[in-house]
């Protein structure tokens, strides 16, 4: 929910809120009330300094999709902190825009726990990655709590 910025300045302090990006510094927030923007350089760098974990695995995914590879993730295991980081990532449209932005590809989730990077060009195989077939084809007994 949207909560105007006199609220917030009358209400809150920066260190009162409980947030996903943990290394939003004071000059982000103030850049975002005041001028109501925020560049991708600025909110991709709080991304990588509050979800170093998660965002390794994205630059991973690309890195090895831009070196002619899969460009899959798809862990046997994970552990928590990874695992946490890597859904809220996913689980966020701003960040998952600024990842596909930063990168210049798009990436898709499947549970569990697997990422897909994909040039835009690749139409049929992303279809193929966000297919439910895909998603039925990814499940495992050992899988379960993911």
């Amino acid at each position: 929910m949207y909560i105007g910025s006199e609220y917030l300045i009358a209400h809150k302090k920066l260190e009162e809120y409980a947030m996903s990006l943990s290394a939003v510094k004071e000059a982000l927030v103030e850049k975002a009330l005041m001028e109501g923007a925020v560049t991708l350089t600025d909110f991709i760098s709080c991304m990588r300094e509050s979800l170093p974990e998660g965002w390794g695995v994205f630059e991973k995914v690309a890195q090895e999709k831009e070196g002619g590879g899969r460009g899959i993730f798809s862990p046997p295991t994970l552990d928590d902190v990874t695992r946490g980081q890597l859904l809220r990532i996913m689980a966020s449209d701003a960040m998952r825009n600024a990842i596909t932005g930063w990168f210049g590809m798009n990436f898709a989730f499947q549970n569990c726990h697997t990422v897909g990077a994909f040039f835009e060009g690749e139409k049929k195989e992303y279809a193929l990655f966000v297919s439910m077939e895909a998603q039925i084809l990814n499940q495992s007994p050992e899988l379960r709590d993911c």
